[in-house]
């Protein structure tokens, strides 16, 4: 007969704890005997299997998933495929250990639900399962097809996973091209059959051309020869323009209208003459030299609003220039004594010949005084105002002190984000210290 307290599993039991090498350490560390290693921090973060009660924990562990899961995928292999290279989805074969939120392991978390709670067999759980999964998956692609209505309006092309995606797409493009223009050759037929007057389109070509320029306006405008280059792609001969160009005098032209930007007069003109087939402008030279001018001043008063305040505000402060020291002038040339006949010196006097002495006796100003007459009525710039070479040279400097200055300020924050990752990383050194 035992003695004492009696041990549901044995007679192993113990009147007092035994602690593990654990909680030795721990109580010797506390008392002082011993300094505190580093293996007991490792061991704390992840603590020895408990042997105590060891003997009182089921042998056999049930775990009813791997079953259920595998019966599943049999049925609907499709899924194991489904989120497969998202991490913690292993669809390898004898695994299939799955995330809790992939389908496969949403479908048998309800189907051992309904067994637990209602008491369904596996079978009948199964099949509610299977009613409750293709409603939550029609409704899923209920959604899907709006998103997909919605974005057909905004022109968004999806992301194609192979090219032979990309030439189905391709060819399903031009069999709707293809089918529109038969739609229309059979409309014309009709309306001439039944005597009515045939609307006029313009040919594929011509379409073609002015959806594609619609798109990138800019560029035709820009570009020379973008046109003639377009419609030789699109097959369209010099014939089909001008039989554009006709169709749109008889139509008339239409109605100015007042325009807030450049780029939308731009684009209207282009419109224009693509339907009309006259090509691009004929004053396109000077279009352009405006709208560059434009720019430019619109980039100088940028500069000269933003930049400008902005470069003397942090620039460093500039010494005042000393005046150099006054130079005596140079002795100007002695007058040369002028002769009669426009002869201004004694070695021109022997060319002249005696004809001319006499009969010319006034003297001309010499060559020094037509330069400066030329000078005086030459006009001078308004007073305050340098001249345009001052002032493009004052604008390059601008520009250069204020690349300097950028530049300065983004070396500046690069040493501030490098000096803040270093005591980063160096507090998490003294962590991993400590």
């Amino acid at each position: 007969m035992p003695k004492g307290a009696v041990h549901p599993n044995g007679t192993n039991f113990r009147r007092f704890p035994r602690y593990d090498i654990v909680e030795r350490m721990r109580r010797m560390v506390d008392q002082g005997v011993y300094d505190r290693p580093k293996w007991l921090t490792a061991v704390e973060r992840a603590p020895p299997l408990e042997l105590h009660s060891l003997q009182c924990q089921a042998r056999r562990i049930h775990n009813p998933y791997p079953n259920m899961v595998l019966h599943l995928l049999k049925k609907y292999p499709d899924l194991r495929f489904q989120d497969c290279f998202v991490d913690g989805n292993d669809w390898s074969k004898g695994n299939d250990r799955y995330r809790d939120d992939h389908p496969a392991m949403q479908f048998v978390a309800r189907q051992l639900r309904l067994m637990n709670e209602k008491g369904y067999s596996r079978k009948k759980a199964f099949k509610e399962t299977e009613k409750w999964f293709y409603g939550l998956r029609m409704e899923l692609e209920k959604r899907q097809k709006i998103l997909m209505a919605q974005a057909a309006s905004a022109s968004v092309e999806p992301l194609f996973t192979s090219g032979q995606a990309y030439w189905q797409t391709q060819i399903a493009e031009e069999e709707d091209k293809h089918l529109q223009n038969i739609i229309v050759k059979l409309r014309e037929n009709r309306l001439e059959a039944e005597g009515k007057e045939v609307p006029r389109h313009p040919s594929p070509g011509i379409t073609a051309i002015r959806e594609a320029f619609r798109d990138r306006g800019r560029e035709a405008v820009e570009g020379e020869g973008e046109l003639s280059a377009a419609a030789a792609a699109a097959g369209v001969g010099e014939d089909e323009l001008e039989r554009a160009a006709l169709a749109a005098a008889e139509e008339g032209e239409e109605e100015e209208m007042e325009y807030e930007d450049i780029e939308a007069m731009e684009e209207r003109r282009l419109i224009e003459s693509l339907e009309g087939g006259e090509g691009l402008f004929a004053d396109e030279e000077e279009e352009l030299e405006g709208i560059a001018a434009m720019a430019e001043r619109e980039e100088r008063e940028a500069v000269d609003e933003y930049a400008l305040p902005m470069a003397e505000e942090f620039a460093p402060p500039t010494p005042t220039p000393t005046p150099p020291p006054p130079t005596a002038a140079p002795p100007e040339p002695p007058e040369m004594p002028s002769y009669p006949g426009g002869v201004s010196s004694i070695a021109d006097r022997s060319v002249a010949g005696p004809d001319e002495l006499l009969d010319d006796a006034t003297p001309p100003p010499s060559t020094r005084q037509q330069q400066q007459q030329q000078q005086e009525d030459q006009p001078k710039p308004p007073e305050g105002l340098a001249s345009l070479e001052d002032e493009q040279l004052l604008d390059e400097e601008r520009g250069e002190s204020f690349g300097r200055f950028v530049k300065q300020k983004r070396l500046e924050r690069e040493q501030q984000e490098q000096q803040q990752q270093q005591e980063k990383e160096k507090e998490e050194r003294d962590r991993d210290k400590s």
